[in-house]
């Protein structure tokens, strides 16, 4: 839609422009900043605005009442003015920037009013969006059972419909569950994935956790320190729920330490992340940090409660008596946590990689049509086909005459830009009388030499048959659906800026999923740094004397090390099926992907046990260098 405020000489062409009823105000919860609900949408030549929109034709001005001109097709139309609304969120299925009354759209075809209006009685438009808002109390499996029996009486069961063996089903879709979910044609916005939100997901999950486990690894590992603490108190009288309430509030004093510091960095942070998702994050809705003060609470009570039981159950006398020491429990717990830790990173680093992977091995494949040094001229909307094919020869052959042009070609559509131009289709021949939607592309007879289309049979449009004015070029995929040529490959044809724009998600998707799998891998690391380093304590004098009977340093990083590194195993044998089913399972919605080759596992593992040993064999190394003499004498 070509809107104007020609008082200001403001012109824009407005492409998140829709007609719309007075309900829609109502049920995708729209209210007017300015104007009457009512009365907006009422009647023809009504429309209103977003806020931003507003201040574009209208600046400061208040917009009520005033007009602006839209040019349909070579004609002139005032609208009023009767609203303002406040613009829905980036992250919508719906962006509106201009909404016009619903009898305007009848009134500019010429229907309005008339007993057959198609704006209200056709049934094979696909232009449309239709929202239903269900009473309190509906059940909506059952509501939309009756949705055949209705399309029968109303459509299917006509005359026309029955001749053509056109048949159409109605579908329900929650509204909040369109933006991740809802994958149709003709999608009012390009949508997100819910897929990659629940991996995004699991990953933030697999990060809290490793943290977690950190925590506890650390704290029963420290046991051993804070027993006589234990003992002391039991002595003095400190009952064991006095200690579990004390511990667990050490382990909330922690995690709340611990949650001030990224709340910061993700503040500064932001712009950056909104940067490299292309998305733009200003806040967080209130149900979100509802969710991240329950995972708080839960993440602290869960991470803190094992240590608390394992510190407050212990035997004063056996403590003071210098009798005790960490159990076979504890131990193998804390071996547990280590390859849950390891296992997450490897699924990570393997998933990051296969990643990678797809979206290298989806923008290296061959096009099948010449794209390079091709720039897209968007035509004049407001014109009839009429007058624009009397106007684009002449443009044609004045653009030619610049040196630089080497070519040039016309179609109705930009490939790669989605087909909106459909009709139904069947074959002369065929008794059964199926019909097939095809979607169109109207192009010049230059447009499949100048993109360097390869034809598979016949020819293209040529000037010289003069029958070509109603000829028509099918795709692989017309062709097969008809029922002729059908075994040969569906192949996709993009220009080079909507070609990238295809797979700028899955890239970005997997540049933040290699990010975060960096970082868990580091919090993973963290946590084996500091457990190696508290075995390396507890074996301080056992390492003096190995070195004192002739032990070498590499016999001493082998012992120090071999515990930690076999558990580095384990994880990458447990990690293995669940990344294949996990990575498999995203696989799944391309039609063109790669396969998971075992080298993508050994490559996980290999890092993962890499990192590993630089982190053990670190403080293994510092013990093993170490003067003997002051490792005997340590109590």
């Amino acid at each position: 839609m070509l809107l104007s405020n020609d008082a200001r000489n403001v012109k824009a062409y407005e492409h998140k422009s829709y007609a719309a009823d007075t309900s829609v105000l109502s049920i995708l919860q729209l209210p007017l900043l300015e104007g009457d609900p009512a009365t907006a949408l009422k009647g023809i030549n009504k429309v209103i605005l977003n806020e931003e929109t507003a201040r574009k034709y209208f600046g400061a001005e208040d917009p009520i009442s005033k007009t602006l001109t839209v040019r349909n097709y070579g004609r002139l139309r005032s609208l009023e003015v009767t609203g303002v609304f406040k613009a829905l969120p980036a992250n919508s299925h719906l962006v509106l920037d201009v909404l016009m009354s619903y009898p305007t759209f009848s009134d500019m075809i010429g229907s309005y009013g008339k007993p057959d209006d198609p704006t209200e009685t056709a049934w094979g438009w696909n232009d449309y969006y239709t929202y239903i808002q269900l009473k309190p109390g509906t059940n909506l499996h059952t509501f939309e059972a009756k949705l055949p029996d209705f399309m029968n009486r109303h459509n299917n069961g006509l005359p026309q419909q029955k001749a053509h063996n056109d048949y159409n089903t109605l579908q329900l879709y929650p509204l909040t569950d369109i933006h991740l979910y809802s994958h149709y044609q003709e999608e009012a916005e390009a949508n997100g994935d819910g897929q990659s939100v629940a991996f995004l997901f699991m990953i933030a999950f697999f990060i809290a956790t490793i943290a977690w486990i950190n925590y506890i690894n650390l704290a029963t590992a420290r046991s051993l320190e804070r027993a006589k603490e234990v003992g002391v108190r039991k002595v003095l009288g400190a009952l064991r729920t006095d200690l579990i309430r004390q511990f667990l509030v050490e382990s909330l004093l922690l995690n709340g330490a611990a949650l001030a510091l990224p709340l910061v960095i993700a503040a500064i942070s932001t712009p950056l992340f909104n940067q490299l998702t292309g998305r733009s994050i200003h806040s967080v809705p209130i149900r979100y940090w509802e969710f991240f003060a329950l995972l708080f609470v839960c993440g602290t009570f869960l991470s803190g409660i094992y240590p608390a039981f394992v510190l407050s159950r212990y035997n004063p006398v056996a403590v003071l008596k210098g009798l005790f020491k960490n159990s076979a429990g504890g131990q193998f717990l804390r071996k547990g946590l280590i390859i849950g830790q390891f296992a997450a990173s490897i699924l990570l680093i393997a998933g990051t990689i296969i990643v990678y992977q797809q979206v290298h091995y989806m923008r290296s494949q061959q096009l099948g049509v010449n794209i390079d040094q091709t720039v897209v001229l968007s035509g004049i909307e407001s014109m009839k086909d009429s007058t624009y094919q009397q106007i684009y020869p002449a443009f044609k052959q004045e653009m030619l005459q610049i040196g630089n042009v080497k070519s040039i070609a016309g179609s109705t559509n930009v490939m790669g830009q989605e087909i909106t131009w459909s009709t139904d289709w069947q074959r002369l021949d065929n008794s059964s009388g199926t019909n097939y939607t095809l979607l169109h592309l109207g192009v010049d007879y230059d447009f499949i030499p100048n993109y360097g289309l390869k034809g598979i049979a016949g020819r293209p449009f040529s000037k010289d048959f003069p029958t070509d004015k109603k000829a028509v070029l099918l795709n692989e995929s017309a062709v097969k659906a008809l029922g002729y040529d059908p075994t040969d490959p569906f192949h996709y044809f993009f220009l080079d800026d909507f070609f990238e724009l295809q797979y700028a998600e899955n890239q970005c998707f997997g540049t933040v999923f290699g990010l975060f799998a960096g970082l868990s891998i580091i919090i993973a690391c963290l946590g084996l740094l500091g457990l190696s380093a508290y075995n390396v304590i507890q074996r301080t004098k056992e390492i003096g004397i190995r070195k004192v009977l002739g032990a070498s340093v590499r016999h001493l990083l082998f012992i120090l090390s071999r515990d930690f590194l076999l558990l580095v195993v384990l994880a990458f044998i447990i990690a293995i099926p669940i990344t294949w089913w996990a990575m498999n399972n995203w696989l799944q919605e391309f039609a063109y992907r790669i396969h998971i080759g075992w080298w993508i596992f050994a490559i996980a593992g290999l890092l993962s046990f890499g990192i590993a040993l630089l982190t053990v064999g670190f403080q293994a190394l510092k013990a093993t260098l170490a003067n003997p003499v002051k490792s005997l004498r340590t109590e």
